[in-house]
């Protein structure tokens, strides 16, 4: 709770959420996040579908207490008997789904869903209503977007974007900086958050 306080100052007022970048592989930390949501929830079907290599420069325990809100909350206030679904897949950019079927959030509820200390009326909660407001500024902290979209026929999907450039990888800075291309001949794909 006092981390979650923390986040919360930081990202109003305190210019945002710092990060602590490492490489590092993201589908293997979303699928860690899968694993362990599993043990919570011994009776739940979570789907997942990643996508291998995703490496970058992330920071992976901020991204993996994204996951963990999703996912969460897609347990709690999604349908209690049917599956929930993470896809990690990239495009030109790197996008993360969460959706789960049963009763769509609320309109009124939608456009403040990523607010500070705003919790559904549908369902109970013991949460300060911080972990949607706090995993945006994280995504916003890796230069990318968070929305979501609810109805009765489509359920509740979550949707994170985040960047990819090739720029921004450490072969592609040590090779800006030695004027030489890519190390050793070889090209490197990376994904910079």
């Amino acid at each position: 709770m006092t981390g979650q306080l923390l986040d919360l100052t930081r990202g109003r007022l305190g210019g945002g959420i710092s990060l602590d970048r490492a490489q590092g592989d993201l589908a293997q930390a979303v699928s860690a996040v899968v694993d362990e949501i599993r043990l919570a929830y011994p009776g739940r079907e979570i789907q997942c579908e990643t996508r291998s290599d995703l490496v970058g420069f992330w920071d992976l325990d901020r991204l993996a207490q994204v996951v963990s809100n999703l996912l969460g909350n897609a347990l709690v206030h999604g349908d209690a008997k049917g599956k929930v679904m993470l896809r990690l897949d990239v495009t030109d950019s790197v996008i993360l789904t969460v959706h789960n079927a049963g009763t769509p959030i609320a309109k009124s509820d939608l456009d403040a869903i990523f607010d500070p200390y705003r919790r559904s009326g549908a369902t109970p909660s013991n949460g300060l209503g911080l972990g949607l407001f706090i995993a945006k500024q994280i995504v916003l902290a890796h230069g990318g977007q968070i929305s979501v979209a609810s109805s009765d026929d489509g359920g509740t999907t979550f949707t994170v974007t985040l960047p990819w450039t090739v720029e921004s990888s450490p072969a592609a800075a040590a090779s800006r900086k030695e004027g030489s291309g890519a190390p050793n001949g070889s090209s490197q794909l990376s994904l910079d958050l």
